[in-house]
């Protein structure tokens, strides 16, 4: 059963548009989040061997802790890109005016 543009959706409505965009996200997420330690973890095994040994630069910790804080904050970023994409998407399947151009928020999360 379909509703009208200016309907507000039920709350069974609800409940499956926001189970199908948490998943949505869920998968995309996990797909970028593993692209982005894949992508990070190319000098890792020389970094560990070199953090853990001592056998080369002194810095090697330094930069091994510089490439961990990386990894998280891109993975961080990649969170938060996600979760924005889902609230729009959220926004969007259960909007109820038709033609309404902007979203009706009380708040809005700057980037």
């Amino acid at each position: 059963m379909r509703r009208a543009p200016s309907e507000a959706p039920s709350v069974a409505q609800l409940a499956v548009a926001s189970s199908v965009v948490a998943v949505a996200a869920t998968a995309r997420g996990w797909a970028r989040g593993t692209s982005v330690c894949v992508r990070h973890a190319g000098a890792w095994p020389r970094l560990l061997l070199q953090a853990s040994t001592g056998a080369g630069p002194a810095s090697a910790r330094a930069v091994l802790r510089d490439e961990v804080l990386g990894l998280w904050r891109d993975l961080a970023l990649v969170s938060w890109e996600e979760s924005r994409r889902a609230i729009d998407a959220l926004d969007a399947s259960t909007r109820t005016a038709a033609g309404e151009a902007r979203p009706r928020r009380r708040y809005r999360v700057k980037p």
